[in-house]
């Protein structure tokens, strides 16, 4: 058998490690802001999105009802993760004592609309519009309430004047799903792009 020349094994080896690298990162999932989310629901959105809940929370005495809300998770939102990969929520909860009414027990202010995140608008589009299993809003990739009041829908759309009839479409349709806590939306080329469109809430 003849001996490969070190130059050949080199490129061998070289493309043997290219291909090992290469994985598809199509299992990949873009992790929700959850913070301020009743558990069940944060539960709900990580479950619908092919990724598993832990939840950690502090002990209530018995003879007490409890109302509890997301305060801290991780990996944190937005982050990139495989599908099934366990997301940790840390819990806060307020407890209303036997025999007083919810009006005169202590609680715990309901969180801002900014505290809640973009995650609250993401599950009401998925569910009147279908998204993401609906191919005809594949591309959008996720929401970010960076520029609260306003939702920030973040696509693969790329041109203004190309794209502006689908970033039209995409922005009327989220902005019909918002609740009184926003304004109105914007349409952004990629994370942090220029804007290809912006509407008000209906």
């Amino acid at each position: 058998m003849r001996h490969l020349a070190p130059r050949a094994l080199a490129l061998i080896a070289a493309v043997t490690f290219l291909g090992a690298c290469s994985g598809s990162s199509d299992d990949e999932v873009r992790v929700p802001s959850l913070r301020g989310m009743a558990v069940q629901d944060a539960s709900t959105t990580l479950t619908a999105k092919g990724l598993a809940v832990q939840v950690s929370q502090p002990s209530v005495q018995s003879g007490e009802d409890q109302s509890c809300t997301v305060s801290d998770q991780s990996p944190a939102a937005d982050s990139r993760v495989e599908a099934g990969t366990t997301v940790d929520l840390t819990v806060t909860c307020a407890t209303l004592s036997q025999g007083k009414e919810p009006e005169e027990a202590e609680s715990t202010p309901a969180p801002a609309p900014e505290q809640v995140g973009a995650a609250s608008v993401e599950a009401a589009f998925a569910s009147s519009y279908g998204w993401p299993e609906d191919s005809h809003w594949s591309a959008i990739e996720s929401f970010s309430d960076r520029d609260y009041p306003r939702i920030t829908v973040v696509t693969t759309l790329y041109d203004k004047v190309e794209n502006a009839e689908e970033a039209t479409g995409i922005c009327n349709a989220v902005a019909s799903v918002l609740s009184e806590d926003w304004t109105g939306v914007y349409v952004t080329a990629g994370e942090g792009g220029p804007f290809l469109a912006e509407c008000a809430r209906p």
